[in-house]
């Protein structure tokens, strides 16, 4: 067993095969993608990256007592991102969000990963085609996934404590194997926090911008072929070299330095970002209801 240190769950002890695919060359390359595309660029508080995210939805499956192939399956989920994260799917025109679902395999034939899983006789395919309820679970259902990246965002945004993510994650609990919580307070406030989320987070004008206008910077550069489009394998640090030892330099200047804000506003074709909404299960008096159904 190893320690884990995460900054919202704190101290947590996982198997040797988890600490071993942490440390891995493939894993590691994703704490240089963030999980807002070029947010980060703009607002230093847009800075999670999908390392961390990864390691707590992890962490979460841990903490429900989810056995060691669910485990694997919360920290890979995102083992495919690419540089920039759904800016990917912008350049493509990919509608469904899911390139790097599509590309998934590439990654998951990694052969330091295939190495560590062979020595512990576990089947990566086999792994990530089962269905674990709550680390899959559609909207409007709560799922690891979504209630990770919620509470890290807002955290690291400032706008709830530390105090106040334990106390969310503490309410939490399965009931008839329905992620739930044990509190319609603690239920209605995260359905706000997730609310804000969209709305303050990504449905922000200035994420939009930046992800719009790169969007447009890495087509373009795909075209001249500063870049090519497997560079997108690699991470945000990668290709934004490429790009600043080329003629796109100042242009990516400029759009950082949000000089073509104005011209962003004119655009009529910009980034469209996914509608989502939540309506959580509530256990109250050994029973199960959405929020949305509790008068």
């Amino acid at each position: 067993m190893y320690k884990v240190n995460d900054e919202l769950y704190g101290e947590c002890y996982v198997d040797d095969v988890i600490y071993e695919i942490i440390d891995t060359r493939i894993f590691k390359r994703l704490k240089n993608i963030y999980q807002s595309g070029g947010g980060y660029l703009v607002n230093e508080l847009w800075n999670v990256n999908r390392y961390e995210h990864s390691i707590g939805t992890m962490i979460l499956s841990l903490k429900f007592n989810g056995n060691i192939e669910e485990q694997i399956k919360a920290l890979l989920h995102d083992i495919s991102h690419t540089a920039f994260s759904h800016v990917i799917d912008y350049v493509l025109k990919n509608e469904n969000e899911d390139y790097h679902e599509k590309i998934q395999e590439d990654f998951l034939n990694d052969e330091e990963l295939s190495s560590i899983l062979g020595k512990y006789n576990l089947n990566i395919k086999r792994i990530m085609s089962k269905n674990y309820s709550f680390l899959d679970n559609e909207l409007p259902e709560l799922s690891f996934d979504r209630i990770d990246y919620t509470l890290r965002d807002l955290f690291r945004q400032k706008k709830i404590s530390l105090k106040e993510v334990r106390e969310i994650v503490n309410h939490l609990t399965v009931y008839q194997n329905k992620l739930c919580f044990n509190s319609l307070k603690i239920g209605k406030w995260f359905q706000k926090l997730y609310f804000q989320e969209v709305v303050e987070y990504f449905q922000n004008p200035l994420n939009m911008y930046i992800n719009t206008m790169l969007c447009n910077l890495l087509i373009s550069a795909l075209n001249e072929e500063i870049i090519q489009l497997q560079d997108f394998n690699f991470t945000d640090e990668y290709i934004l070299r490429k790009i600043n030892f080329s003629s796109k330099k100042k242009e990516l200047e400029d759009i950082i330095n949000k000089k073509k804000y104005d011209e962003f506003l004119l655009m009529k074709e910009k980034i469209k970002v996914k509608k989502r909404h939540i309506d959580p299960y509530i256990l109250v008096n050994n029973e199960i209801k959405r929020i949305s159904e509790i008068k």
